[in-house]
């Protein structure tokens, strides 16, 4: 699907909050042997339109995209103050708006992708030295 890095809601249409978190979360598992999250296929155009498109991949082994960049998001903050409220305290004792914290790492996902985006050159073809 096309995106383009002046444009995050072409970038949040791929990839919504709901896919994020799901995908965050199953990324950080430890025993996970799969990675979801985006494949940046092309570097931006002169008007700033790349390729993006979701994907599974296997932790294991060489990538099957060797000329694209693949990112993926783990839990962070939100995950992190949540575990440590404990079973006793919910988050509403504490005043804690988790939510607030996965929009903050949703957009700051979003963001990296955006700079990935833009710092992507595909590697070009072999140099092969001239002949004689």
């Amino acid at each position: 699907m096309n995106a383009n890095v002046r444009d995050r809601h072409s970038i949040m249409t791929i990839y919504p909050l709901e896919c994020f978190m799901i995908d965050a979360a199953q990324n950080s598992m430890a025993r996970e042997t799969t990675r979801r999250g985006l494949l940046i296929e092309t570097a931006p155009d002169h008007d700033g339109s790349f390729h993006l498109v979701r994907i599974t991949r296997s932790i294991s082994g060489a990538p099957q995209e060797p000329h694209a960049l693949f990112i993926c998001p783990f839990m962070g903050r939100a995950y992190e103050c949540f575990a440590m409220l404990g079973e006793t305290e919910g988050a509403e004792d504490n005043k804690l708006n988790v939510s607030n914290l996965e929009l903050h790492e949703y957009g700051a996902f979003i963001d990296a992708v955006i700079g990935a985006a833009q710092g992507f050159t595909p590697p070009g073809p072999p140099h092969v030295p001239p002949l004689g």
